[in-house]
């Protein structure tokens, strides 16, 4: 291998008889010093002034390139290396959403502006011109960027470009210009239209020539169903939209006397469920037809009667049995339909009446602890003496007001509470009264909820709420003041 240029030459040390002496010995090493230095001044300083560059005048090439190698700016190439590496991501990133599609139309740019100039960094690069390739790196992912930002132009002026070529009947161009939108943004509902509009434009030439061929052989049907179908590839094609109207008022026209027919059969006969569908095929037709709407009316008031009396029915059914709330809503259902009906005004004032009597009723029955206050034990005892007076025996309502009036019996009977405390704490009940002190007393209260406070002079009051259920036996509390202020 050969010996690195930089590296000093080892000195063999070789035993000699006939040794220099001091002075000869200093003088060789004065001349080895001088011949040194004119070598380094003719390999590297005079190069340098005649402009040659000292790597290329060196015959190694291994010396050449660690010359090289010792030139290179570490800074400039990571700021080269990170260039290179934004560059190349930004422009994977573009390629993989389509810029190889939506780019090459120029606006600001195009890809193939961003391309070359990317193309040229990485040659800068592969020479090892990390300043040329900065540059260019820095170049390219500016284009890249102004790329990137200049989809919604692109989209809009995409979009115009598609719907004026669709328009002009150039099939091409507006397919073009439509997969440009759809590959920046897959989901444009517009470009997915257009596209599918500029796909069928050749098939829909086809069906008209058809179609104006069957109309003239007198085959309406089959004209009607060709310019259905160019319909149904383009909803928005005014001379199909007419065509298909013109044939569609001949060929409805028969469909509509047909059904009419069956209809003024059906309620002559008095089969209300065969006029009905009769109407509704001829609705389906012509909607705003007179004498549609004169069947329609003989049918409803025909159907309305029937009604009524099922109601009514249903009404009276309900009386019977004591469910008052479906004679309710029976009687509103006739209202709705004839306001002025007499049985139905004055069932439905008794109905509501009775319904609310068997709502209150249900109230204090299913839930007793509201005859724990006073109020509503009077209020229940006048509801149940009300209903017993003004119901006959055996009836719902009566039953469930007896049943009241025997559980309200055990809620007006007052129960004996001993009350104990400490002879020093002053007792109150409130709604009975001031109890004062003692150790124990005993008083009568009616079942329900009470509070009770103790006071003491020195102490922190204390007060709570008891409730004396019905017919309580042995009902004791205790109060007394016992924490120390």
């Amino acid at each position: 291998m050969g010996q690195d240029p930089e590296t000093p030459l080892p000195i063999r040390r070789v035993k000699d008889n006939n040794a220099l002496s001091p002075t000869a010995v200093a003088v060789t090493a004065a001349v080895f010093v001088i011949l040194v230095s004119c070598c380094i001044l003719v390999i590297f300083i005079l190069p340098a002034k005649s402009g040659t560059d000292p790597a290329q005048a060196a015959l190694d090439g291994t010396a050449e390139s660690v010359a090289l190698q010792g030139a290179i700016d570490p800074e400039l190439k990571n700021k080269t290396d990170q260039a290179r590496q934004h560059a190349l991501a930004l422009q994977a990133r573009l390629e993989s959403e389509g810029v190889e599609v939506w780019g090459l139309d120029t606006l600001q740019t195009n890809y193939t502006e961003a391309e070359a100039a990317l193309s040229s960094a990485q040659e800068a690069y592969a020479d090892g011109v990390y300043q040329e390739a900065l540059t260019a790196y820095t170049t390219a992912i500016g284009l890249l960027e102004t790329l990137d930002a200049s989809r919604p132009e692109r989209i809009e002026k995409a979009l115009a470009a598609g719907e004026s070529a669709l328009q002009a009947g150039d099939a091409t161009e507006a397919k073009r210009n439509f997969e440009i939108v759809l590959s920046l943004d897959p989901a444009n509902a517009t470009a997915l239209d257009g596209l599918e509009a500029a796909k069928l434009q050749p098939a829909m030439r086809k069906l008209i020539g058809e179609a104006e061929l069957a109309e003239s052989s007198g085959d309406l049907l089959g004209a009607l169903g060709l310019y259905q179908q160019i319909l149904a590839m383009d909803t928005d094609r005014p001379e199909s939209l007419a065509e298909v109207a013109r044939l569609q008022a001949a060929i409805e026209e028969k469909a509509y006397q047909r059904a009419i027919n069956a209809a003024v059969q059906a309620l002559q006969a008095g089969k209300l469920d065969e006029a009905q569908l009769a109407l509704a095929a001829a609705r389906a037709i012509r909607p705003e037809g007179a004498l549609l709407k004169e069947l329609e009316g003989e049918l409803n008031e025909q159907r309305l009667l029937d009604d009524i009396s099922q109601m009514r029915q249903q009404a009276l059914s309900a009386e019977a049995t004591g469910d008052w709330h479906t004679a309710v809503d029976a009687y509103t259902a006739i209202l709705k339909i004839d306001s002025t009906i007499a049985f139905a005004q004055t069932g439905i004032v008794q109905a509501e009446k009775l319904a609310r009597l068997k709502d209150d009723l249900q109230m204090y029955l299913s839930d007793k602890d509201l005859l724990l206050s006073p109020g509503n034990v009077a209020h229940a005892r006048e509801l149940g003496t009300l209903v017993v007076e003004a119901r006959p025996a055996g009836t719902l309502l009566h039953s469930m007001a007896t049943e009241l009036l025997d559980t309200l019996v055990a809620y007006e009977t007052p129960a004996l509470v001993r009350i104990t405390s400490d002879g020093k704490t002053q007792v109150r009940i409130f709604r009975v009264g001031l109890l004062g002190t003692f150790t124990s007393v005993e008083k009568e209260l009616l079942p329900g909820r009470y509070e009770i406070q103790g006071t003491r002079s020195g102490y922190r009051d204390v007060s709570f709420t008891f409730t004396v259920p019905p017919g309580a036996a042995d009902y004791a509390i205790t109060v007394t003041c016992k924490e120390k202020i």
